[in-house]
C-alpha cells in the first residue's frame, strides 16, 4: 500500500493504520484499533516493518507510549538518534519527525497510540508534565516493573476486547497507565532538567528552531537571531557540544523533508525544490546527491521500491 502525503498531511496517521489493520498488513492478535483515536498493541513484533519500512522519513500525527519487551529499534527523531532497547519506556510526541534506521528481528513492544485529542479528552484536560513536552523520552526500568507495565497494559487489551471498544472502563484504564508511566519517569525528568548545561539548553532550542524552520531558513545567521547570540557564538557551541556543527543540522532538516516529499508525495523534484526554497532545481539535485550520494530520482525510485 502506498501512503499518498502532501506537504502539510505528510504523516503517518491513526487511518494509515487502520488500513493496514484492515489488510492484515498488521496482525489483529497483536492490535486493536478503534475509529475514536486510538490504538493499542500487544506483543508486537511485525509492526514497525510492516508499517513503516526501513526506507522514507514520515511525522507522525499521534502520541505513542509503551515498554520494549526485547530487541532494540533504533531511529532518528526529529533529527536525534535514537536506540530504544528492552527494558525501556518510551514516548515519542505528536508532530514527531521519525527516520527509521534499524530494527532487530527480535523486537517486542507493548503500547498504545492516542490522538493529541483524544490524549486531552482521558485525561480531562490535565496532562501529566511527562506528555505534555513537545519531545521524546525514553527510561530504562528493571524486570519486575517492565512485567507490571506489561500487566497493566494486558488489562487494557482485555477491556477492549470484552467490551470492542474504548468504553469508560478502557478510557480509565488508559489514563491509569499514563499516570502510572508519569510516576516512573517524573523523577528522572526532573533531575534530568537540573543537570542539562547552559550549551545543552541551547542546542535543545536549537533544534526546537531548525525542526520549525528549516524549510524556510536554510542559514545559520537567522537562528542566531532567534536565540539572541552571533552566528559565530551559536556555530561554536553548537559544534562544541554536539560533535556536528550548526549547519549540517539545518542540512540534515532540510534533507528529511526533502525524502518525505520524494518518498510520499507525486510532485516533481522541481516542485519539491520550489517548496523547499532551493534557488533553482539544478541546485537542489546538486545539494541532495552531495549528502546522500544519490540523486532525488533514485532516491524516489528506491522509496517506492522498498514499499511494495
Amino acid at each position: 500500500m502506498t501512503i499518498s502525503m502532501n506537504m502539510q498531511t505528510q504523516r503517518i496517521t491513526l487511518d494509515t493504520i487502520l488500513d493496514r489493520y484492515k489488510d492484515g498488513t498488521i496482525p489483529k492478535d497483536q492490535f486493536f484499533i478503534d475509529n475514536c483515536g486510538f490504538a493499542t498493541g500487544r506483543n508486537l513484533r511485525r509492526y514497525p516493518k510492516s508499517l513503516l519500512g526501513l526506507s522514507s522519513p514520515f511525522y507522525f500525527d499521534h502520541c505513542r507510549c509503551g515498554v520494549i519487551i526485547r530487541g532494540k529499534f533504533r531511529l532518528r527523531i526529529n533529527l536525534l538518534e535514537y536506540e530504544f532497547t528492552g527494558g525501556t519506556l518510551i514516548m515519542v510526541n505528536s508532530g514527531a519527525l521519525v527516520e527509521p534506521l534499524e530494527i532487530s528481528e527480535d523486537f517486542k513492544m507493548t503500547g498504545m497510540f492516542l490522538t493529541a485529542e483524544t490524549f486531552e479528552a482521558v485525561m480531562r484536560y490535565h496532562l501529566p508534565a511527562s506528555f505534555t513536552q513537545q519531545y521524546t523520552w525514553q527510561q530504562k526500568i528493571d524486570e519486575d516493573e517492565v512485567n507490571f507495565t506489561r500487566r497493566l497494559f494486558d488489562t487494557l487489551w482485555d477491556i477492549l476486547q470484552r467490551e470492542k471498544g474504548v468504553n469508560d472502563t478502557a478510557r480509565y484504564m488508559i489514563g491509569a497507565i499514563i499516570s502510572h508511566i508519569d510516576s516512573i519517569v517524573e523523577p528522572w525528568r526532573d533531575r534530568s532538567q537540573e543537570r542539562k548545561s547552559p550549551a545543552a539548553l541551547m542546542f535543545e532550542k536549537f533544534l526546537v528552531l531548525v525542526n520549525l524552520h528549516a524549510v524556510e531558513q536554510h542559514q545559520l545567521d537567522f537562528y542566531a537571531g532567534e536565540l539572541c547570540v552571533t552566528p559565530r557564538h551559536l556555530g561554536s557551541v553548537i559544534h562544541s557540544f554536539s560533535g556536528i556543527t550548526a549547519k549540517e543540522w539545518i542540512d540534515r532538516a532540510l534533507i528529511t523533508r526533502a525524502k518525505i516529499q520524494l518518498g510520499y508525495s507525486s510532485k516533481t523534484v522541481s516542485e519539491i525544490s520550489d517548496e523547499l526554497n532551493f534557488p533553482s532545481n539544478s541546485f537542489f539535485c546538486k545539494y541532495f546527491k552531495r549528502l546522500t550520494g544519490t540523486s532525488p530520482a533514485e532516491y524516489r525510485k528506491t522509496a517506492e521500491n522498498n514499499r511494495e
